[in-house]
């Protein structure tokens, strides 16, 4: 397989099977696998290089660390990208007064004093 290469659906599915029993090939392979499209989503959602990367490096790290766990699903890829969508969200509601982009304009979001 291509390095990030996009895997197709049959072979995600395969791949996922194998992660949840502990698989670190097959978590090698789901992470070079969905990474560029992963990050090109995160980085669209959060608007900065740094946080799209960790985004998608801290998810990928709470697969493997939660593997046993983790559900059957009938789209390996719709599971990621919602995961990442849920993600960004939680980032971006929860970092007062960071600056974020919407629609081309730049806005700060109100500081939080009750944190």
């Amino acid at each position: 397989m291509e390095e990030n290469a996009a895997l197709p659906d049959q072979m995600a599915e395969s791949r996922w099977e194998l992660l949840r029993q502990g698989n670190q090939v097959a978590f090698g392979q789901l992470y070079r696998g969905f990474y560029r499209e992963l990050y090109g989503y995160a980085r669209r959602l959060v608007r900065q290089d740094d946080e799209a990367r960790n985004l998608i490096q801290e998810l990928f790290l709470s697969l493997w660390e939660r593997h046993e766990a983790l559900p059957e699903v009938a789209s390996v890829k719709a599971y990621l990208f919602v995961s990442v969508r849920r993600r960004a969200h939680r980032l971006l509601t929860n970092a007062p007064g960071k600056l974020i982009m919407t629609s081309g304009k730049a806005r700060i979001r109100a500081l939080s004093f009750f944190s």
